[in-house]
């Protein structure tokens, strides 16, 4: 799992303008790997040409202590600045060293990270409508209202030097998520022109997560329409190659209510005299106009282990000459056997 967040480092003091960009930092947290537990579980009934099925997913959290990289701000106030750890075996290492080894452990810095992932529940019916076409419907609810809130805990992060003699300490912070469920409604065809290629035409919509107050750049999502198309091919045996194409149309938002809050771990608070403000207002940085578009494409390659080639056909050349039908009056005694029915066809 890897992730970006901007962090403001204007302290109020040497900054007085929260929404400079030269006072943004950037954040890059990796959490590799990632090792949690979860089960999925489904089941399916065919009572006919319909078939029905259903699968659950169980919920899970990603948390651990990832790695940090931080990437000090723009301004001239920062220039020369550097980012580094003081946390055990660190503390009492100057910065003249670590500055001087580009590898050195001190320059190592951590965070602890942990967000909450949603239950997916699926339910979907198949229709056999007519030979070699396939036709589906589904529904997936995602309980993404589970996650409120994604907590980022750096572990004695500091950027240091700033100015030549300051040293600010990257505290603990919280990205405020505040999602909802979502529901998807979907709708699919799968055609089959012989054993060897397949074709496929889906589309779905889907409802945003957030609400215009909670929208914001680190994710954007709003509700939804994707389409998609794509085919199969057997290259041989039980090897196939799937290509797909599809576009994305997530609906514009105008966002005006905004209250996802600038990031900011610096923790000296504002000073008195900046009108119309308190020590230690957030300043809301989530309103604008968004717009989205998705096209996407795909390929894949992909091996079906259990494929059994089919019987070679009969020659009828090297077919055995038809042996007499028995006669009604005693099948038991006729010389040889007949059967109706091929053996190739029970």
């Amino acid at each position: 799992y890897s992730v970006q967040v901007a962090l403001s480092a204007c302290d109020g003091a040497v900054c007085t303008f929260p929404e400079d960009p030269d006072y943004d930092a950037v954040a890059a947290l990796s959490l590799v790997p990632v090792v949690t537990a979860h089960a999925i579980a489904g089941v399916t009934w065919a009572p006919g040409p319909v078939r029905f099925g259903a699968s659950v997913s169980t919920p899970f959290s990603i948390a651990g202590t990832a790695s940090i990289g931080v990437r000090p701000p723009g301004a001239a106030a920062f220039d020369g600045a550097l980012v580094r750890s003081r946390g055990a075996g660190c503390a009492d290492v100057s910065d003249d060293d670590v500055r001087s080894e580009p590898g050195h452990p001190c320059r190592s810095t951590q965070a602890d990270l942990s967000f909450d992932l949603p239950w997916i529940l699926r339910v979907g019916a198949q229709l056999d409508a007519i030979r070699d076409l396939k036709l589906e419907v589904a529904a997936v609810w995602e309980t993404w209202s589970v996650q409120q809130q994604v907590s980022v805990r750096p572990r004695d992060v500091w950027i240091t030097d700033a100015l030549g003699f300051l040293d600010y300490q990257i505290g603990a912070f919280n990205v405020p998520r505040a999602m909802h469920d979502t529901v998807s409604v979907r709708l699919g065809g799968e055609y089959a022109f012989d054993d060897d290629f397949q074709v496929r035409l889906g589309g779905y919509y889907e409802n945003g997560a957030f609400d215009d107050a909670h929208l914001s750049a680190l994710t954007l999502d709003s509700d939804k329409v994707v389409i998609a198309a794509g085919f199969s091919a057997r290259l041989t045996g039980g090897l196939w190659l799937d290509v797909l194409a599809g576009y994305g149309h997530l609906f514009a938002r105008s966002v005006r209510d905004s209250v996802v809050p600038q990031t900011n771990p610096i923790r000296p608070a504002l000073p008195d005299a900046m009108p119309g403000r308190q020590p230690g207002d957030p300043v809301y940085v989530g309103n604008g106009d968004y717009t989205f578009s998705a096209p996407f494409v795909g390929a894949g390659v992909r091996w079906n282990a259990d494929h059994a080639s089919p019987p070679p056909a009969d020659d009828p050349e090297e077919a055995p000459a038809a042996t007499a039908a028995p006669s009604a009056e005693s099948p038991d005694d006729a010389v040889g056997t007949w059967d109706p029915v091929p053996a190739e066809g029970r």
